[in-house]
């Protein structure tokens, strides 16, 4: 049995406005307790992950932290999920656990929703993961799509 939860990072400043490492662009300070909404009401109902995976980018890291709060997991970085990875970084994250774990990776886009597509869908499915919401999978099946921007 495996489930976890695919995550793409909270709202972070726009590329437009940051000029320095992508890598280093924050989250913007006024969409945090967006994200910690939530999580709050979304891990009321789901089961909580007892670990973390995220790139090492900032904005993805900081919302590693934000959900960390909330359930307690432990934060494991791993640079197979920085921007611009393909859909093997994702797949190693996955392959890694042999137990029943839950656990979410935080990550990005386009890079997540390719991933999605070829690991429950065939490489067929078309979605739209917007900043801030999580893709649940158990088995090798979507159970949950969750847009920020629609529960909240």
């Amino acid at each position: 049995m495996n489930e976890f939860y695919l995550i793409r990072h909270a709202h972070a400043l726009k590329r437009e406005k940051w000029d320095k490492d992508d890598l280093k662009r924050p989250l913007e300070k006024e969409k945090i307790a967006l994200a910690r909404k939530f999580f709050t009401k979304v891990f009321k109902n789901l089961p909580k992950p007892k670990i973390i995976y995220t790139s090492e980018a900032k904005r993805a890291m900081d919302t590693a932290k934000i959900l960390q709060k909330i359930t307690e997991a432990e934060i494991i970085i791993e640079k197979g999920l920085n921007p611009g990875s393909d859909t093997q970084g994702y797949l190693s994250v996955v392959k890694s656990h042999t137990d029943a774990t839950i656990f979410a990776i935080i990550g990005h886009e386009p890079d997540m929703t390719k991933f999605i597509s070829s690991y429950v869908g065939e490489s067929r499915l078309n979605i739209k993961l917007k900043k801030g919401s999580l893709c649940h999978i158990k088995n090798n099946v979507l159970m949950n799509l969750i847009q920020q921007d629609v529960l909240l």
